[in-house]
């Protein structure tokens, strides 16, 4: 029996040293092959190397190449505003080169009756007498030539700037049609004024009692789209019952004083304003009811206005049977704001 079991020691004890073996030889093996791998890998890599990747350039703020590429996108706007503002000026001159001015004659209505008391003043003969669609700013008009004449209400006006103020409240309306002239008759003589304008003319009309409606904000050129909308306002506007219409602006203050504001307001540089007037004007004051203008506040907002605008605005008025204690400020208002003109209908004054 100790014999058996001392062979079976030797045996396990060789089966032990070949499975050592064995499992060595598979290590070497495997690490052989694993180094085998590696050096293949460099040996690939020494002989096939990747090219370095070059980095973007970012060309630093304010560089020399950065002003060049700023300085050409610039000179290419300032090229692109240059073409358009030439095109522009090309469709605003052609038509007026192009175009020539129809003689067409306006008849006059007989009012001859009607005017007899005012022909010292008026001159009857003169009374109530008579192509760019594209609307062009003030700025532009400047650059065309000078505009022709314009009669209205028996006065040349030879000015490029013209605004209309129209007093159209009871007052007027009654002392208008005691002169035989009605508001209606007024609205015509507005309607032929604007028939004279051409494009190098700008123009505003404001109707008012205390409150007041404009044509339009700005002044505008006399174009025939332009006057086309103009008469039909003023044919479907335009107030011949001596109230203001519910639409009307409602300022503070109101009155003359409101109206001559918003005028001033149209343009930088208007050159005429034609007021239409009785020489009696009213305000509402802050707690309600009438009060008469005070002429010193009136002469003292002209003036403040005047100072704001540019150049000097003439004024020109047509008065029908102002107060006779209103007389001296009306004329040295007048004065102050010219060389206008003031012409006053009474039965006792034809100046």
């Amino acid at each position: 029996m100790s014999r058996w079991k001392s062979r079976t020691d030797k045996d396990g004890i060789e089966a032990g040293r070949k499975q050592w073996r064995k499992g060595l030889v598979v290590g070497s093996l495997a690490i052989g092959f694993q180094a085998a791998i590696l050096g293949l890998a460099l040996l690939i890599g020494v002989l096939d190397p990747q090219p370095p990747q070059e980095a973007k350039l970012k060309l630093p703020p304010g560089s020399p190449n950065q002003q060049r590429e700023r300085q050409n996108q610039l000179n290419n706007q300032l090229a692109q505003l240059n073409r358009l503002q030439k095109d522009s000026l090309q469709k605003l001159m052609d038509p007026i080169l192009e175009s020539t001015r129809p003689d067409i004659s306006v008849p006059q209505p007989d009012v001859m009756t009607s005017f007899k008391a005012m022909s010292a003043m008026l001159p009857v003969s003169n009374m109530f007498q008579g192509s760019m669609d594209a609307f062009t700013s003030g700025a532009e008009v400047d650059f065309l030539p000078p505009p022709d004449p314009v009669s209205f209400l028996g006065e040349n006006l030879t000015a490029k700037r013209i605004v209309l103020l129209l007093d159209v409240s009871s007052s007027v309306k009654t002392k208008m049609e005691r002169a035989g002239v009605s508001l209606d008759q007024l609205r015509k003589e507005v309607i032929q004024f604007i028939e004279q304008l051409g494009p190098n003319h700008l123009f505003g009309i404001i109707q008012f009692t205390r409150n007041w409606q404009s044509f339009k904000e700005d002044l505008l050129p006399g174009t025939q789209m332009v006057k086309d909308e103009a008469m039909t306002w003023l044919n479907s506007q335009f107030r011949t019952t001596g109230t203001s219409g519910r639409n009307w602006t409602r300022g503070s203050p109101n009155g003359i004083e409101g109206v001559l504001a918003t005028a001033f307001e149209m343009d930088p540089q208007i050159d005429e304003v034609f007021l239409v007037c009785d020489g009696d004007f009213q305000r509402t004051p802050p707690g309600g009811g009438g009060q008469n203008v005070p002429w010193s506040q009136l002469r003292q907002l002209t003036q403040s206005l005047q100072d704001e605008s540019i150049g000097e605005t003439r004024l020109r008025v047509l008065c029908f049977y102002p107060p006779e204690d209103a007389l001296p400020d009306l004329r040295a208002w007048v004065r102050e704001n010219g060389p206008g003109t003031l012409r006053i209908h009474t039965e006792e004054h034809s100046n």
